[in-house]
């Protein structure tokens, strides 16, 4: 190529942007006008007819779900069994909980209609009431409450005597209403000879005593628990022998 040709080439880049759009002209936007829109135009929808529309698919919907669910129904019933089982297993702590909290806070607010509806269970399922009688006693009788306390009732059996209320009246009248160790006011009855070592309640074995000296001595031997405390005296102790021993 010459230098001509160059020289050429470097005066047509350098054309004028008049010269340029001539060749590339631009695209300039066109104005059409807008077509007014009427009610009788094809193609254009009321919000009524979509909504006339969504509804119709949502019917068409709904009935082949209950056409397919009364095709399968066997198939769908262990379906759902199975559903709610594995969401039972899965959640059984929580609803046990939020259950809990409902009934406790049912029951606290409606006393008359809890007692009500006790009492019509109870008529109406007298069988399972006697059954979970017999359960929760027999869960009751295997903890150590219920063996202690079914010790205490045996021991009082054993301890069962012929006290007499002129016998209570005699002790009382015999120590002057004091306390036979302390000498401080009388308010209990106690045992000499702790019931849960073979006393008996009857008149030979009771002593006028304050509460705390009878706390204080329990089921330990009456004479040796006497003689440790500060306020003993031989006094009170024979005095204690005589009323012992008549």
């Amino acid at each position: 190529m010459s230098a001509d040709d160059g020289c050429c080439e470097v005066d047509w880049l350098r054309r004028d942007a008049s010269h340029r759009n001539a060749i590339w002209p631009r695209r300039e936007t066109v104005l059409r006008p807008r077509r007014e829109r009427t009610d009788d135009a094809p193609g254009d929808k009321t919000i009524a007819q979509v909504l006339a529309k969504l509804k119709l698919q949502r019917d068409r919907q709904k009935a082949s779900k209950a056409r397919r669910r009364a095709a399968n129904l066997e198939k769908h019933r262990a379906y759902h069994r199975e559903y709610c089982r594995r969401w039972y297993k899965k959640n059984v702590e929580r609803l046990r909980r939020t259950n809990a909290a409902t009934m406790r806070e049912w029951r606290r607010n409606n006393p008359e209609k809890r007692r009500e509806a006790e009492a019509k269970y109870k008529l109406r399922y007298p069988e399972k009431i006697r059954a979970k009688s017999l359960r929760l006693n027999a869960k009751y009788r295997a903890t150590e409450k219920c063996r202690l306390q079914r010790r205490i009732i045996d021991s009082r059996k054993r301890a069962a005597g012929t006290l007499k209320r002129d016998d209570i009246i005699a002790v009382f009248a015999f120590f002057e209403g004091k306390c036979a160790y302390c000498g401080g006011p009388g308010t209990d009855v106690e045992h000499a000879v702790a019931v849960k070592i073979g006393g008996r309640t009857e008149r030979r074995n009771i002593l006028l005593a304050c509460h705390p000296c009878n706390a204080s001595k329990g089921a330990r031997e009456m004479y040796s628990w006497f003689k440790s405390k500060k306020f003993y005296t031989r006094k009170a102790e024979s005095k204690i022998r005589r009323w012992l021993a008549q």
